[in-house]
């Protein structure tokens, strides 16, 4: 009896260790081709860093005036040297701003934010189209905020995200 009890347990955990390895090996594999960001906690698990993302800069059909003025996805993650495509939804004007700057280091002149300490790129005021950061903006690691640089949207909608730049 007492060898009948020692199998069933022996074979019980070997089949719990079996599935529970098997699964650690599966979401491992997973993750090797997936880029993950979880934009609430700003962490980001990258197995292989792209050198390009595609952003939608506001979307003209939102139900709320918020939706209408948001960016999508709100942080990206690309290698150093890459590009970020901002496909503009409405009338908007991309800022970006050297790593470190925080949204409330920004200061308003008017209708247009128009604040050029640490910006590094001002997008063309445009409504409709898309927009691709030049050459060399993302030439140093860090984490780069995005602005819309009308007053209104930026400061009373929160239309802001980040662009993370780190080495290959």
């Amino acid at each position: 009896m007492k060898r009948f009890v020692w199998i069933s347990t022996t074979l019980l955990l070997m089949g719990i260790l079996a599935c529970t390895f098997g699964r650690e090996s599966n979401d491992a594999a997973q993750l090797s081709t997936t880029n993950v960001v979880e934009t609430n906690s700003e962490v980001s698990i990258l197995a292989a860093l792209p050198s390009s993302a595609t952003v939608d800069f506001g979307n003209p059909k939102g139900g709320t005036r918020q939706a209408r003025h948001s960016l999508v996805p709100r942080t990206v993650v690309i290698s150093v040297n890459g590009s970020v495509t901002y496909n503009i939804g409405g009338r908007h004007q991309p800022a970006i701003y050297a790593p470190g700057t925080k949204p409330n280091d920004i200061n308003p002149s008017g209708g247009l934010v128009n604040d050029s300490n640490n910006r590094i790129v001002l997008g063309p005021l445009q409504v409709g189209g898309s927009w691709t950061t030049p050459v060399g903006t993302f030439s140093v690691p860090g984490r780069y905020l995005v602005i819309c640089n009308i007053t209104s949207h930026f400061f009373d909608e929160d239309m802001y995200g980040w662009v993370i730049v780190e080495k290959p």
